[in-house]
């Protein structure tokens, strides 16, 4: 059929697309239409496939996912107008940025087919072979929550633009998420709202990831203030209650909405860096929190890259460009 599954790391043997077409009762065809990212496959049945996808942790081989796509639009399709989202994580998050590339890239006459990474140096040779040769030249990088090392890769044939925070290598053109503003302004509103004493907590290697834009941001806005930053685990709510009412703390700033328990202030006092909470507390829908659009993040991406490509700019950017997006702060009222 022209579509594998990937060596799974827990698995002694590779998943393949009849594997999921089986234990989600469809053909081959249904379940490689809905791998490719088209629309002609139903909601009901769409979700079902992705499902036994995620049960199996299927994983389509990228240069055959190629080769198929390519027999699919013909090769007289080969005319650039094709681009190529490189799916490094197969996270919810790049799913949502992946519906605002596609959204603008319409606008524009291009069409977007989703592909995973290949791990090795071999598997992305040969992969970019095969989109050189179909006419693609451009490629969006999805989120991805550690760097990539892409210096092997031809991109004399390429024009590139990264979605995130993390910079791999080589350095491109990318879009992210704005997060010095997030905490700088975590830290305005706080000190409108009376707070002297804000403290900083978020996982040392999630705020690196971030090129400690998050740390900047908010060493930038306490100005005189010492730094007030939790040092302990952040899941630890006894040691983080503890450190809160010791520095006698009247405002935080976190990602972590699971120390809201342990939080001895005001819910409005409690700041979220994001919108990816998972607790179940009703307060809180109290806190303050910032969320990102994540189609946005794709949009604008496949913006950038529109520009490169009208302009045939292809190869590793001498002075490359970063668009920073801000977010929404929501349930200021309080």
């Amino acid at each position: 059929m022209g579509e594998e599954g990937s060596q799974s790391g827990e698995r002694s043997t590779r998943t393949t697309l009849a594997d999921v077409a089986i234990r989600a009762g469809v053909s081959s065809m249904t379940v490689s239409r809905v791998v490719r990212g088209g629309h002609a496959v139903g909601g009901s049945t769409r979700e079902k496939v992705l499902k036994v996808i995620e049960e199996l942790n299927y994983r389509p081989d990228p240069v055959l996912s190629a080769l198929a796509a390519y027999r699919t639009a013909g090769a007289e399709k080969g005319d650039g107008s094709t681009v190529v989202f490189l799916d490094r994580d197969g996270s919810q998050y790049s799913r949502e940025v992946l519906v605002g590339a596609r959204r603008e890239a319409l606008s524009v006459g291009y069409s977007i087919e989703r592909h995973p990474l290949p791990v090795s140096l071999k598997e992305r040779k040969s992969f970019s072979r095969v989109l050189f040769h179909r006419g693609v030249r451009g490629l969006l990088l999805g989120p991805s929550d550690h760097e990539t090392n892409l210096e092997e890769w031809p991109w004399e044939n390429f024009a590139g633009v990264s979605i995130g925070a993390v910079e791999h290598r080589p350095v491109l053109h990318a879009v992210a998420p704005d997060y010095f503003w997030g905490s700088f302004s975590a830290v305005k509103i706080l000190l409108d709202r009376g707070s002297s004493r804000i403290g900083f907590v978020v996982n040392t290697e999630l705020e690196g990831r971030t090129g400690h834009r998050w740390l900047g941001g908010y060493l930038a806005g306490i100005g005189d203030q010492s730094p007030l930053i939790f040092k302990g685990k952040a899941g630890s709510r006894r040691s983080f209650s503890y450190w809160c009412r010791r520095n006698e703390l009247d405002g935080i700033i976190t990602i972590h909405d699971s120390l809201f328990c342990g939080w001895p202030g005001d819910a409005s006092r409690f700041l979220l860096l994001n919108d990816f909470a998972v607790g179940d507390n009703e307060l809180l829908d109290q806190v303050p929190r910032l969320s990102s659009d994540c189609a946005r993040l794709g949009a604008d991406g496949m913006r950038m890259l529109h520009q490169h490509l009208l302009r045939r700019e292809y190869g590793v950017p001498e002075l490359p460009r970063r668009s920073l997006l801000q977010g929404r702060w929501s349930a200021l009222s309080a």
